[in-house]
């Protein structure tokens, strides 16, 4: 019998400001995104990830919408291979945005998106 062994990384950046958690368990990857939404942190993230052998993004959490979020999972989206977007329920009209430009970038590539409440 095989058994899969889940591993659970915790990356912090910036003072504990950024911070991801990256589960793998050997036949799939999540990335649960608590960050301040900024490119750079996200690269370093998924440097991690690739440096750990994974070639794709199963699910993608993301905890919460800022300014840089849009841009930053836009490029993500079209840069990367994610199978799945978790994105948490809109409350403001800056959200709404964000969240529809990302939806058009996901579909663009192939990525489900999900809505959750938070």
């Amino acid at each position: 019998m095989h058994k899969n062994t889940l591993t659970v990384t915790y990356l912090t950046y910036e003072q504990g400001q950024s911070d991801f958690f990256l589960l793998q368990d050997g036949r799939q990857s999540a990335v649960i995104d608590i960050s301040s939404g900024t490119r750079s942190i996200l690269q370093r993230a998924l440097s991690t990830l690739q440096d750990q052998g994974e070639t794709e993004i199963d699910q993608y959490l993301l905890a919460a919408y800022h300014a840089n979020t849009e841009n930053t999972i836009c490029r993500l989206l079209s840069s990367e291979i994610v199978r799945n977007i978790y994105l948490p329920q809109t409350e403001t009209e800056e959200q709404i945005a964000i969240a529809a430009a990302i939806t058009q970038a996901a579909e663009k590539n192939g990525t489900a998106v999900i809505y959750y409440e938070p």
